[in-house]
Formats: C-alpha cells, structure tokens, sequence
C-alpha cells in the first residue's frame, strides 16, 4: 500500500496564531486502512477539526459505511485516547453520521480529548464495514492551534 503524500505547515506557533494544518492526500481507498501519523505535536496543541474530502458520493447506511477514528498515541506511541466520543462516521444507526457528498468537505469538531501535549502523535485509522462507496482521491486533514 502506498504511503499517503503530505502537504503541512512546519513552523513555530507565536502567541494568539491562527489554527494551522495538515493534510495527507490518500488518493482512492477501497479498503481499511492501518492506523497512520497524521501528526507529531511540535508544542502544546489543541485540535480543532478533522477534514475528510473525496471525489464520491457516500451515502448513510448502517451496513456499508466508513469509519475514522482519530487516536492520540501519547509520546511513546502506546496511548489509545479518542478524540471524538463517537467516532466520525456513515454508518446511519449512529448519532451524527454523515453522509458525504462528493468534493464537499466533511468537517467534525472533537469533543473530547482535543489537547494534545508536546511530542504526543496523533493517528487516525480508517474502517470499511460491509460494501460502501470507495472513497475516492481522499484527502484527509486536522485543523489545530497552539494551546493557550
């Protein structure tokens, strides 16, 4: 499986920063996907948003859906701390799912967890359950800002 291609910001925050980014571009996923770094805190930081964009039409259905789950490693990469109560989902028998609508960015706001400490790793695991859509070209990202 190839590795996913990177696009971030890597710089100091100052006092009072705007939120930066990170996006990986997955390309087409058909299949689940082992948990990945999608970012090393260089500072205190508080996460924002995930961002999740592909190029096909998912609908909701409690059979054939998609899952992310985005996991904070800690520094030594053995933490398992969600950062959402309920993951981000299309499976339709949960609270909040969404259905995707293609080239439309689904935006999730964690409500739990969201301060991330100097050097921790975040990661985000991607589940295929039952046949839904292939997400296409997908890109991924989190939205964060330095912890005040």
């Amino acid at each position: 499986m190839a590795r996913p291609l990177v696009a971030s910001i890597d710089k100091k925050f100052a006092a009072g920063s705007v939120w930066e980014h990170v996006y990986f571009i997955l390309g087409d996923v058909s299949a689940s996907r082992d948990p990945f770094a999608m970012l090393l805190a260089r500072s205190d930081v508080r996460v924002e948003r995930l961002v999740i964009v592909n190029d096909t039409a998912i609908a909701t259905d409690p059979a054939n859906h998609w899952t992310f789950v985005l996991t904070n490693r800690g520094t030594d990469g053995t933490g398992v701390t969600s950062l959402f109560a309920v993951n981000p989902t299309s499976d339709s028998d949960v609270a909040g799912a969404q259905a995707f609508a293609a080239f439309d960015a689904q935006v999730w706001t964690p409500d739990q967890n969201q301060e991330v400490a100097l050097g921790a790793v975040l990661s985000l695991t991607i589940t295929r359950t039952g046949a839904p859509a292939d997400l296409g070209q997908l890109t991924v990202g989190l939205e964060f800002r330095q912890n005040t």
